[in-house]
């Protein structure tokens, strides 16, 4: 890891100590991570505190052989949480792999808790295993349950990973290989974390001591460096406080923060350059969530492919449901 990610690290978890929800919190500095082994680090720490988000990411770095060859065991503890998306991926791993276990009847057992969920692709996916099975009639009656429902899709290894600025879309296509040499030894040591925190201490002590002699010496100097600063970073921090706002309530299940915080990556803001690809992510689950405005925006995203594999049928089901 590079020297920078370690401190941004510990500045993270410092910062993550007085927080009620820190799964949640660290899934998301995951996804905002500008560097692959600093999204990985954040992702290994939610993964800890057990969050099904947390876990089904981690299944689907498994899946592509990221952090490990076992996403079933990734994907089942999701899944015991009542994450649907978990409860397919862990059916099609116990029935075809990647992975060691296979349970047909475990994994038609996790379909049918998926479809009785409400998620369409679990439905769908049930009613194709029946009728490869010759149970005609069971698989009509899924396959007419799955159509009442609304349009979902799987994230299948989230398309054109390594186009997308969001570090953990990026991860599952390369993640960072770092070998305990040289800074990484020095950081395995456990006088560490003790001596970088006092290092911070000593740093903020003689930066307010450095500020108070200013002010003695100039009075003036407080006052214009607050408006220097103002004056060339107030604009932009303030788009960041409101990136962020939308970003917390976007994850707290707001379909309406989705579908904005998709459309500034879509078009792009001060500190968020344009991300066709994580664009369509927000525009997906705010149309889960029943956002019509976001549904009309899948439907575009997957007509023309812009962010996303082009998917005609999809997007026209997602353009007459925003329409409905």
């Amino acid at each position: 890891m590079r020297v920078l990610g370690w401190v941004e690290l510990r500045f993270r978890v410092l910062s993550a100590l007085p927080r009620r929800d820190p799964g949640r919190l660290w899934l998301r500095w995951a996804r905002e991570a500008h560097h692959g082994d600093v999204a990985l680090a954040c992702l290994d720490r939610a993964v800890r505190l057990g969050g099904a988000d947390a876990l089904f990411e981690q299944g689907l770095l498994e899946a592509g052989s990221i952090f490990g060859t076992e996403p079933a065991r990734s994907f089942r503890r999701a899944a015991q949480q009542g994450h649907p998306e978990a409860m397919v991926r862990l059916a099609d791993c116990l029935r075809w792999g990647p992975g060691m276990e296979r349970n047909a009847e475990e994994a038609r057992a996790w379909l049918l808790r998926a479809a009785e969920t409400g998620f369409r692709p679990g439905a769908e996916s049930l009613a194709k295993w029946l009728g490869e099975e010759g149970d005609a009639e069971s698989a009509a009656v899924w396959r007419e349950r799955a159509a009442a429902m609304a349009p979902r899709a799987l994230r299948a290894g989230l398309m054109e990973a390594l186009a997308s600025r969001d570090p953990v879309v990026r991860a599952q296509a390369a993640a960072a290989q770092a070998t305990a040499t040289g800074f990484e030894a020095l950081l395995s040591h456990p006088w560490a974390p003790p001596l970088f925190t006092v290092a911070v201490i000593a740093l903020a002590l003689g930066l307010l001591a450095a500020l108070i002699l200013a002010s003695i010496y100039s009075f003036g100097l407080p006052v214009f460096a607050i408006a220097a600063y103002y004056f060339l970073f107030g604009s932009r921090q303030r788009h960041t406080w409101r990136f962020r706002r939308l970003v917390d309530a976007a994850e707290g299940g707001d379909p309406e923060a989705a579908f904005h915080l998709g459309s500034d990556y879509l078009k792009g803001m001060p500190g968020v350059m344009p991300d066709a690809l994580s664009a369509a992510v927000w525009f997906r689950r705010a149309a889960e969530a029943g956002h019509r405005g976001a549904m009309a925006a899948l439907g575009e995203a997957l007509r023309s492919g812009h962010g996303v594999r082009r998917d005609a049928q999809e997007a026209e089901a997602w353009i007459r449901a925003a329409r409905a």
